[in-house]
């Protein structure tokens, strides 16, 4: 579902771009979008722990006790806040908001006022040793495809910047175990998150226990 979600938002967002191109009928459909740009904030971060769900659409699960390591799921995720909004006509609605043929319809761009920079995952196995780096132990669930590989946390930054480029924007990572052997039978998670305006944010997740799937 989360996927489905996702993809179809970059899809509403590149075929609404088709929308607005000319179409040989510009005296008799004439585009008058704004050019203004909705100014978003990422306000804060929040760090979920999931079991992975028996079908890819179904929900998520709580994690209750105890998990395989590969069916664990670390949800990071940026609340936000819209501090500008400049659309001047709303698209005519068809199939999935689309306009009908030969109609303009209006993008809705957005420009990120703290971009995500880099994220950083740490364990704590006890307290005298603290936390330690763990980033390259997860991968990414890929958001830019329906079936695709998991990505590298690099990667998935690169897919972001694609994003930023198009003046969309993505707001949720789910994170896999892609090296169980570097994760620890019981561990605690933080999460760290540098902005490109110099902030950074940070999260830690309660003691997960693993199992031997």
């Amino acid at each position: 579902m989360k996927k489905n979600a996702i993809a179809l938002f970059i899809l509403y967002f590149i075929l609404t771009i088709l929308s607005c191109s000319d179409d040989g009928e510009t005296d008799d459909f004439e585009c008058n979008c704004s050019s203004d740009i909705t100014n978003l904030s990422f306000t804060g971060l929040e760090a979920e722990t999931f079991k992975l769900p028996p079908q890819s659409d179904d929900m998520p699960i709580r994690i209750l006790d105890s998990i395989a390591k590969a069916d664990f799921l670390l949800r990071v995720s940026f609340p936000f806040e819209q501090r500008q909004v400049g659309l001047k006509n709303l698209p005519t609605q068809g199939s999935f908001g689309f306009s009908s043929a030969y109609a303009c319809s209006c993008v809705f761009f957005v420009n990120i006022n703290n971009k995500v920079e880099n994220i950083q995952i740490l364990q704590k196995i006890d307290e005298e040793v603290g936390f330690i780096p763990i980033t390259s132990a997860f991968r990414v669930e890929n958001f830019m495809e329906f079936e695709g590989d998991l990505l590298t946390i690099d990667e998935a930054l690169e897919a972001t910047r694609l994003l930023e480029d198009n003046l969309s924007f993505i707001n949720q990572y789910d994170f896999r175990i892609g090296d169980g052997g570097m994760v620890s039978e019981s561990a605690a998670f933080k999460i760290v998150v540098g902005f490109d305006d110099g902030t950074s944010l940070e999260r830690e997740t309660s003691i997960i226990n693993f199992f031997q799937s």
